[in-house]
C-alpha cells in the first residue's frame, strides 16, 4: 500500500463480482493506473484467532475501467487498458494463471 501514488489516488476505483473485490490504482509514481489489487473474499485462512483474507497483485495492468461483462456467455470482469486505445482485456484468464476458481 504504501506504494499507491498519492497524487493519483483519485483515479483509483473498484469493483466487485461477488468473489473478488478489484482496485485499479497508480503505483511507483505512476500518473496512471497501472496495477490492480485484488482480494479474494472467499478464500480465508485463520491466524490468531483472526480471518486472514488472500490478496492478490496485477502488476503493469493499465486499467483505465473495469467493468462486468455477460458476452461471453457469463458474467466475467473486464478492463480496458489505458496504453491500448479500443483494447478490452479479461481479468478471468489472469486470475486462473494465479489460483484455482
Amino acid at each position: 500500500m504504501n506504494r499507491i501514488t498519492k497524487s493519483a489516488v483519485s483515479k483509483a476505483f473498484g469493483l466487485f463480482d461477488g468473489r473478488f473485490i478489484y482496485w485499479s490504482v497508480a503505483i511507483d509514481s505512476s500518473s496512471v493506473n497501472n496495477a490492480i489489487i485484488a482480494l479474494d473474499t472467499y478464500t480465508t485462512g485463520k491466524k490468531d484467532g483472526h480471518t486472514i483474507y488472500s490478496w492478490i497483485t496485477m502488476i503493469g495492468k493499465n486499467a483505465a475501467q473495469l467493468f462486468v461483462s455477460t458476452l461471453p456467455g457469463f458474467p466475467t470482469v473486464m478492463f480496458t487498458d489505458s496504453g491500448t486505445k479500443g483494447k478490452v482485456f479479461s481479468l478471468i484468464h489472469l486470475l486462473r494463471q494465479m489460483i484455482t476458481l
